[in-house]
C-alpha cells in the first residue's frame, strides 16, 4: 500500500525521483513511483490494472505538470481517475506549461519560482489534509483491514481510525508525567468493548516507539503466569526470557533485592539501547487478569513487584495499562496498590460520529468500494453500548465474505447475507453448530465449555477469562472439534504459549449478542456467581499461605459438594483441589472427634474392648464404631454369585498375540464378584472412616463412576478394611476367576475387539476420554457391569508367574482410553503394584460360605 502516488511523464523520471527523495526525508515511508525497483510495478504485471490499483489505495496523489504530461492521455486518465476516487490532488508545475483546466480548481504549486518554496507549500499542504509522516504507517497487504472481534496490533495501525483524539491526548499525558514527574501508573480506564487494547497497541504503541524519549516494551497480558509472560516480551527485544525470567524473580521477605535486580535491567536495557536519559515503558494489557483468582499467588506478588520497582525515585520506568472500569475499586483495594499514586486515562465510549472513520477509513487505505447507503446503514445500527465490537466483527465478516475478492461491499451483502449487526455473530456461532450434528451429551460439554470461560465481576456482569485446553480434555472430541471450528470463526481465541495452550471469548460482547449463549448464561448464573465468590474464597486463602483455617466448612462445605456433585465438569483444577482439600479437612477433624468418642467407649468398656479382644485391629474397630454412631452409613458392593465350573482359560481363538495368555484348562471354585466395580461413592466413605488418601477424580466427577488412580496396594486394603468391618471375606479376584466371570462362565465367546464398533458401544465404555457411571452399558448373562472398558481392574495374579518376586499384578478389561482391541475378555495387561492412574480401578470377589 502507498500513501503518496507521484503522476508524471517518463519523461520527467529525473525530476520525479527527485521528489519521491525528498518526501522520503520528510518521513513519508509508501511513495510509489511506477519505474521504482523496489516499489513500483513488478515486472510481468498488467501496468495498467496494476496503476489504477495504487490509485485506489493512495491517500493523496502528486501531478507532475510539464508539456509532455499534460498532452499525455494516460496522465489525464490518471488525474481523472483520482479525483473521481475523492483523493486529495497536488499539481506541481515544473516547466513553463499551461495547466490543465481538470486541474485548476486546486491551487497549483509552482516550482518554478524554486523548489524550497514549492516544498514548503507541499508539506503544508500535506499538513492540511492530514497527512502528516509521524501519523503514517505502512499497511501490510497479507492483513485484513478489518481484525473483527481481536483488537488491532502493531502492525494494523494504517488502518487503525477513530482515535485520533485519544491518542494526542494519551500521549500528551504520558509526555508530560515523563518530562514533569508524577504517577508513574497509568491506567487506560474504559468499559468491556470501549477499545482499550487497541488503542493501546495499534495507536499508542507504534508512535511511542518513534519517540526517542522512549524504550518500549511490548505489551502483554498477565494470564495466569505474569512474571513469565513479561519475561517473554523482554526477551523478544533483549535476549534470552531465561535471563530475564531470573532477574525478576519476586521475594515477598527481601523485596529490596529483586527490585535491585531489576533496575540494574533497566539502567543495562537503556544504555545497550543508546538512549540513556528515555524511559522504558512497560505496557500491560488487561489488568484486570492479576486480580483474577486462577492468577493464584502471582498476580499478588507481580502487583507488589510493580509497586517496589515504581516506587523507587531513580527508575526512569513507568507503566500503561488496560483495566476494565468496573474492576478498578478491586485494583485499588489490593494491597500493593493502596499506597501508589495512579494517572487515569479515561476511553469513552466511541462516539456515532467517529464510526463512518472505521468503516471508511480503512476501505480508502485497500483501495476497497463501499456501495451506496451501507455507511449509513451500519451506522444507524450502532446503537447499543456493545457497536464497536459488533461494527468490527461485522466488518470482518464482510470483509472476509466479499471485499477480499470482490474489493467492493454492498448493503445487500451487509442486510440480507449477514443479517445486520446485531444478527451477524449471532448467525457465525450458529453457523459452526449447524455444521456439526451435536448430541445431547456433546452440546452440554459444549456449555460447559463456554461457561469455564466466563466469570462473573464485582459489578454482576460477565467477564472472559482464559482456560488452559488442558482443562478441557474432559469433553469429547467432536467438541473438541467444534470449539476448534469456533476459533477458526473468530469467535474464540486460541494462544499456544509457552505455559500451555489457552482459550477465551474472542470479546465478551459475545456473552450479550449470542442468544443461545444468554440462555446458557442465565440458566447457569446461579453457580457462576457462587464460582465467583468460590475463587475469592481462593483467592484469599492463596494470600495468607494457604491457611487451613480459611478453608471452606460448615454450610458453605456443604454447598460446594453439591455443586461438585451436580456440576463436576464446570470446576477448574485450582477449584477443584480447594474444595477437596476442604473436605479432607472436616474429614479429619471428624476422624479426631470419632477417636475421642472411641476411647470413651473403650474407658467404658463398650464394644471395642471386646473387638480387640477378638483379636480385630484397633483402626477398623474404630471404623465400625464410626459406624455404629452412623456418622457416615456403610453400604456392602452388590454381589453376583458365581457358580463353579472347568474352563478352558486364555486364547480359545488362536489369535495369537503377546498380550494373550496360552491355552490352558483351569478349574475354579465357586466365588461371588461385584456386579459393578467399586466407585468413588463406596471409596470416599472408606476413606472418611479411615482418614485415608482421597483419589483425585481427575476433576470428572464422582459419586457412581469408577474409583481410579488407586493402586493395587491401595485395592487391597480396602478389601481387607471392608472385610473386617463386615466379617464377610472381601478380596481381590483371581485373573481366572476374573476372566471366567467376564466370559459368562467360561463360555466359548469373544464379542470384545470386533470390528462392529455400535456392538461394542453397547457393551463397553470406550474411547469416550473419561469414565462414565457404572452400569451405563448391558451386563454380560451373568449380569456383570462393564467387564470390558471403563477402567482397567487389578486382580491378585503376579504377571511373572512362578516367580519368587512379583514383578507387577494383572490387570484386565482394557478402558476408556485404549484400543478397542484391548477390550477382549482374553486380554491380558499388567501394571507395577504402586501404580495410580485414571484408568485403573478395581472390584471385589468374595468367597462362598
Amino acid at each position: 500500500m502507498s500513501s503518496i502516488f507521484i503522476s508524471h511523464s517518463s519523461r520527467d523520471n529525473a525530476i520525479a525521483q527527485q521528489v519521491k527523495a525528498q518526501l522520503e526525508q520528510w518521513g513519508h515511508r509508501s511513495v510509489f513511483l511506477d519505474f521504482d525497483p523496489e516499489k513500483g510495478i513488478p515486472a510481468g504485471r498488467d501496468w495498467e490494472k496494476e496503476l489504477y490499483a495504487k490509485l485506489r489505495e493512495c491517500r493523496v496523489v502528486i501531478v507532475l505538470c510539464s508539456h509532455v504530461s499534460m498532452a499525455s492521455r494516460w496522465c489525464f486518465a490518471e488525474i481523472t481517475h483520482a479525483r473521481a476516487l475523492g483523493k486529495p490532488v497536488f499539481p506541481i508545475k515544473i516547466d513553463n506549461v499551461q495547466v490543465d483546466r481538470v486541474l485548476t480548481n486546486v491551487q497549483v504549486i509552482d516550482a518554478m519560482v524554486g523548489w524550497d518554496v514549492a516544498y514548503q507549500r507541499l508539506e503544508k499542504g500535506f499538513l492540511a489534509v492530514g497527512l502528516d509522516p509521524k501519523d503514517l504507517f505502512d499497511w501490510d497487504g497479507t492483513r485484513p483491514p478489518y481484525p473483527g472481534l481481536m483488537a488491532f496490533q502493531e502492525q494494523d495501525a494504517a488502518v487503525f481510525f477513530g482515535r485520533d483524539k485519544e491518542i494526542r491526548e494519551a500521549q500528551a499525558l504520558l509526555n508530560r508525567l515523563q518530562q514533569f514527574g508524577g504517577s508513574r501508573l497509568t491506567l487506560m480506564l474504559g468499559a468491556s468493548g470501549s477499545g482499550k487494547s487497541s488503542l493501546m497497541r495499534a495507536g499508542l504503541l507504534p508512535r511511542l516507539k518513534r519517540d526517542q524519549r522512549w524504550i518500549v516494551i511490548d505489551p502483554f497480558r498477565p494470564v495466569n503466569a505474569p512474571f513469565d509472560e513479561f519475561a517473554t516480551v523482554l526477551s523478544r527485544r533483549f535476549g534470552s526470557a531465561v535471563q530475564f525470567r531470573d532477574r525478576i524473580r519476586w521475594d515477598e521477605q527481601e523485596a529490596k533485592q529483586p527490585a535491585d535486580t531489576f533496575l540494574q535491567l533497566i539502567r543495562e536495557l537503556r544504555e545497550n539501547s543508546g538512549l540513556r536519559d528515555a524511559t522504558v515503558l512497560i505496557m500491560i494489557d488487561q489488568c484486570e487478569e492479576l486480580l483474577a483468582s486462577d492468577a493464584n499467588k502471582e498476580g499478588n506478588q507481580f502487583l507488589a513487584f510493580l509497586h517496589a520497582v515504581l516506587d523507587r525515585e531513580d527508575s526512569h520506568l513507568m507503566v500503561l495499562a488496560t483495566l476494565r472500569s468496573d474492576f478498578l475499586g478491586s485494583f485499588q483495594d489490593d494491597p500493593a496498590m493502596r499506597r501508589l499514586r495512579v494517572e487515569p486515562f479515561v476511553v469513552p465510549q466511541m462516539q456515532v460520529d467517529d464510526f463512518a472513520s472505521v468503516i471508511e477509513g480503512p476501505a480508502k487505505i485497500v483501495g476497497l468500494e463501499l456501495g451506496s447507503g451501507l455507511v449509513q446503514a451500519m451506522i444507524s445500527d450502532t446503537k447499543t453500548s456493545d457497536a464497536l465490537p459488533l461494527l468490527a466483527f461485522t466488518l470482518r465478516e464482510l470483509w472476509d465474505g466479499f471485499g477480499k475478492h470482490e474489493k467492493r461491499l454492498t448493503l445487500e451483502q451487509y442486510r440480507d447475507k449477514l443479517g445486520r449487526l446485531d444478527g451477524c455473530i449471532a448467525r457465525a456461532a450458529e453457523a459452526v453448530l449447524s455444521a456439526n450434528r451435536l448430541s445431547e451429551a456433546e452440546l452440554s460439554d459444549l456449555q460447559d465449555a463456554f461457561l469455564s470461560m466466563v466469570r462473573v465481576a464485582d459489578n454482576d456482569q460477565y467477564a472472559k477469562q482464559p482456560v488452559f485446553w488442558k482443562e478441557l480434555l474432559s469433553t469429547t472430541h467432536s467438541t473438541r472439534d467444534v470449539l476448534e471450528q469456533f476459533v477458526s470463526a473468530r469467535l474464540l481465541v486460541s494462544d499456544g504459549g509457552e505455559n500451555g495452550r489457552t482459550l477465551e471469548v474472542a470479546h465478551e460482547a459475545l456473552f450479550r449478542a449470542w442468544p443461545r449463549l444468554v440462555g446458557w448464561l442465565e440458566d447457569n448464573k446461579a453457580f457462576l456467581v457462587w464460582q465467583q465468590r468460590l475463587n475469592n474464597q481462593i483467592k484469599e486463602w492463596n494470600k495468607n499461605r494457604q491457611s487451613p483455617d480459611l478453608l471452606l466448612r460448615g454450610l458453605p462445605l456443604r454447598e460446594a459438594l453439591d455443586w461438585l456433585r451436580n456440576k463436576p465438569d464446570s470446576f477448574s483444577s485450582r477449584e477443584h483441589q480447594f474444595v477437596t482439600d476442604s473436605k479432607m479437612r472436616m474429614i479429619r477433624r471428624r476422624w479426631v472427634t470419632a477417636t475421642m468418642g472411641c476411647l470413651v467407649l473403650m474407658v467404658l468398656g463398650g464394644p471395642l474392648a471386646w473387638l480387640e479382644s477378638e483379636g480385630v485391629n484397633l483402626q477398623y474397630a474404630r471404623s465400625i464404631a464410626m459406624v455404629r454412631m452412623h456418622l457416615v452409613p456403610l453400604t456392602e458392593p452388590v454381589m453376583v454369585p458365581i457358580p463353579g465350573g472347568i474352563y478352558q482359560q486364555g486364547d480359545i481363538h488362536r489369535l495369537g498375540p503377546s498380550n494373550q495368555q496360552s491355552l490352558r484348562q483351569v478349574t475354579v471354585k465357586p466365588f461371588s464378584i461385584g456386579k459393578f466395580e467399586v466407585t468413588f461413592l463406596e471409596y470416599d466413605r472408606y476413606v472418611e472412616l479411615t482418614g485415608g488418601r482421597l483419589p483425585n477424580d481427575e476433576s470428572w466427577g464422582r459419586d457412581t463412576r469408577p474409583i481410579i488412580n488407586v493402586s493395587w496396594d491401595d485395592a487391597t486394603a480396602y478389601a481387607k478394611w471392608l472385610s473386617q468391618a463386615t466379617g464377610k471375606s472381601y478380596r481381590l479376584p483371581t485373573d481366572s476367576e476374573w476372566e471366567y466371570a467376564a466370559r459368562s462362565g467360561g463360555k466359548d465367546i469373544e464379542w470384545a475387539g470386533t470390528s462392529d464398533e455400535k456392538q461394542l458401544a453397547e457393551y463397553a465404555v470406550y474411547n469416550t476420554h473419561r469414565t462414565e457411571p457404572v452400569g451405563g452399558r448391558k451386563p454380560n448373562d451373568l449380569g456383570l457391569f462393564d467387564m470390558s472398558g471403563n477402567v482397567w481392574e487389578w486382580v491378585q495374579d503376579c504377571i511373572e508367574v512362578g516367580k519368587e518376586k512379583c514383578g507387577g499384578r494383572v490387570i484386565r478389561g482394557g478402558s476408556w482410553v485404549f484400543l478397542p482391541e484391548s477390550l477382549s475378555y482374553l486380554h491380558q495387561n499388567w501394571s507395577v503394584t504402586n501404580t495410580r492412574a485414571g484408568f485403573i480401578g478395581f472390584r471385589l470377589a468374595l468367597d462362598a460360605p
